[in-house]
């Protein structure tokens, strides 16, 4: 008798870790979900405040950069044009 219910009791408590572990997992999935969430609405947050004047002057750079790359373009189509004629 008192084997028996030491075998049953071994077997609960496994059972009842087995239980402990798969909610963990389960939990720490959770908590990495939450945490991109958490993220994203960080990541709006800061565009939508703080980052106008940092959009603003990238925004200006890439204007020039394609300006530059355009002047580029052209001054090499004139020189190909010069040369063929």
């Amino acid at each position: 008798m008192r084997m028996e219910k030491r075998r049953e009791e071994e077997e609960k408590r496994r059972e009842e870790r087995r239980r402990q572990k798969k909610r963990r997992e389960e939990r720490g999935e959770r908590r990495e979900e939450r945490g991109e969430r958490r993220r994203v609405k960080a990541n709006i947050k800061n565009r939508t405040t703080s980052n106008e004047p940092v959009g603003l002057i990238r925004e200006c750079i890439i204007i020039i950069i394609i300006i530059i790359i355009i002047i580029i373009i052209s001054i090499i189509i004139i020189i190909l044009f010069l040369i063929v004629f």
